[in-house]
């Protein structure tokens, strides 16, 4: 090759001109002769790919999240409402006093559950945003929630039984039909989400 300041003829491996001192422009180290490329370039170690996590369809979550929380707050508002004015005897067309006149402690226990549903409302609504956030702890609040709105439902049937008299045999077999259905629900939930705990890390 030949030096591009002075001219000069030059062997295909030097760096500068042995005339001028120029530096040559064909200095890499494989257009000057030498195949082997530096050691930086020799030795390029690769960081083996993390393995993904495959995307987990989230049908489910986005119902609970935008729908079912949200509708069981509004049931439990409306529970509680009928609960407060008698309106659960109204539906029947009973009138409320005839119950309360005729059963001594029904208007306390319709008053007392009536205010239990308004305080599932915010567990609800906190289990709802616990979720749509990703928060670590927010399927187990959603466990509870559920949880406590079956042993609430349970045992409103349970204490009406005693006051008004009725058969407590059948009301123990409709119990435990609700309850292996909340528990059959939760345990469903639980596999759920347990596949998809590394996404409530927050």
């Amino acid at each position: 090759m030949f030096c591009s300041n002075c001219g000069k003829e030059l062997p295909d491996s030097v760096a500068f001109c042995t005339n001028c001192g120029a530096k040559l422009k064909n200095t890499d180290y494989t257009q000057a002769g030498n195949t082997r490329a530096p050691w930086t370039q020799q030795y390029n170690p690769v960081t083996p790919a993390q393995p993904v996590q495959p995307a987990l369809p989230m049908n489910w979550y986005k119902f609970l999240i935008y729908f079912s929380l949200f509708a069981g707050a509004v049931v439990n508002f409306i529970s509680g409402i009928l609960n407060l004015t008698g309106g659960n005897y109204l539906i029947y067309g009973v009138d409320p006093e005839t119950v309360y006149s005729a059963f001594d402690g029904m208007h306390t226990l319709d008053i007392g559950f009536g205010i239990v549903y308004f305080a599932l409302i915010p567990f609800a609504l906190i289990a709802r945003s616990s979720l749509a956030k990703f928060k670590k702890d927010a399927p187990s609040m959603f466990y509870i929630y559920h949880g406590a709105s079956m042993i609430v439902s349970v045992a409103y049937n349970m204490f009406s039984v005693i006051i008004t008299g009725g058969s407590v045999s059948e009301i123990i077999a409709q119990a435990l039909g609700t309850a292996a259905g909340v528990v059959l629900f939760i345990a469903l939930n639980i596999i759920y989400f347990n596949k998809r705990k590394h996404l409530f890390v927050n």
